[in-house]
This record gives structure tokens, sequence and C-alpha cells, in this order.
């Protein structure tokens, strides 16, 4: 065949990546699962104001929440990295009571990792989103 061909790891093989909720769950539970390694402050996840997620150490001094508005914000941080969810948090898809403690939050872990800046979002893209594709053909 002429078409390029990928392949897919096991969880979606071609033809049946996931869309909608499924993809959208899919999403929300990769970005999680980076969260879940937070080695330093506390970060509270809530969607609509109900509290899904906690990360990292409670009785630490940094102290982080984030309000999901809309769940679109999941994926563009999955794409985007850290400048587009600042965009989403423009656009009003996530709240926080106080910006700049989910700032230090995000910092705080790159800085830990012995990495600055989008550090922590290039670790998560090198975890899961490399090994997804395993091969391409043309």
């Amino acid at each position: 065949m002429n078409q390029k061909q990928m392949a897919i790891s096991p969880t979606y093989q071609q033809g049946s990546l996931p869309n909608g909720e499924k993809s959208l769950a899919w999403i929300k539970k990769a970005l999680l699962s980076v969260l879940e390694g937070a080695s330093t402050g506390h970060l509270i996840l809530r969607e609509n104001g109900i509290r899904i997620a906690e990360f990292g150490q409670p009785g630490d001094a940094l102290q982080a929440e984030i309000n999901v508005i809309d769940s679109r914000c999941y994926t563009k941080a999955l794409i985007g990295g850290d400048a587009a969810a600042g965009e989403a948090f423009v656009d009003g898809w996530w709240t926080t009571p106080d910006i700049t403690m989910v700032t230090r939050f995000f910092f705080a872990q790159s800085r830990h990792d012995g990495c600055v800046g989008g550090a922590f979002w290039l670790a998560f893209k090198a975890h899961f989103l490399v090994p997804t594709i395993k091969t391409v053909k043309y």
C-alpha cells in the first residue's frame, strides 16, 4: 500500500482510536497519572466545584487549587503544555483562587526533577505520547 500506516500502542489499535467521551477519559487519566508524581506542594483538583483528586503532600506549605469548568482544558493542556494551560485559564476553562500558588506548584515539580519551565510537560509527553506511536511506515 502507498498509504501511510501507523501502528498504535495495544490500547488503541489503528482504526479504533477513541473519540468523544472515551478520548476525554483517556486524556484526563493520563494527566492525572502525571500529577500523581507530584513530590512537593499540594494540589486539589475540582470539576465544577466538586473535589475529584488531590496530589502531593497535604501538609506542605505550598497549597494550590484548580477548578475545571470546561473539560476541553485537559486536551488543551495535554497538547500545548503549560502555555496552553495558561490560555485555558484566560479563556475561563478553569479557575483558581490563587494563580500564583498554581504556578508555584507546577514550577516546584519541574525544579524537583532538576528541570525548569515546561520540562514537566515535556516529561509527560515523553512518557505518554512518544511510546504510543510504535512505528510509522510510508
